[in-house]
């Protein structure tokens, strides 16, 4: 999927693509995989395996080079390569993407309800 992704980004939106890694990398590897990113010069990093392992990793990144822009997309590229379907327009228009993908694929429910202790601590103002 990275080559579909890094294609599409280049041939259809003319992006200058410095440089691309999957997800799959062990953490032994990843400060290799930072030094990459540093090296590359960098101004924008897309990053997107899912949450909370890509704002961890961004928050590395960070550390060693913050000179770019980084930002965490979650599962976008998988639309954008045509993996996945979006959701149908009326659960976009009434912003409810998100419980149509958990109908869709309810494997998806434990990572959920993570998200519900994430609000709750967040209204007692715990974060």
């Amino acid at each position: 999927m990275v080559n579909q992704v890094r294609d599409k980004l280049v041939d259809s939106f003319r992006v200058n693509v410095v440089g691309m890694q999957d997800g799959y990398f062990t953490e032994s590897q990843q400060a290799e995989l930072i030094q990459r990113i540093k090296s590359s010069g960098a101004r924008i990093v897309t990053v997107a395996m899912g949450s909370p392992r890509q704002e961890l990793f961004i928050n590395l990144c960070r550390q060693t080079y913050p000179d770019a822009f980084y930002m965490g997309v979650g599962g976008t590229y998988d639309v954008f390569a045509g993996n996945v379907k979006r959701a149908p327009l009326w659960a976009c228009k009434l912003n409810v993407e998100w419980l149509y993908r958990l109908l869709a694929n309810p494997s998806r429910f434990g990572r959920q309800v993570v998200l519900l202790e994430y609000l709750w601590l967040l209204l007692l103002g715990k974060i």
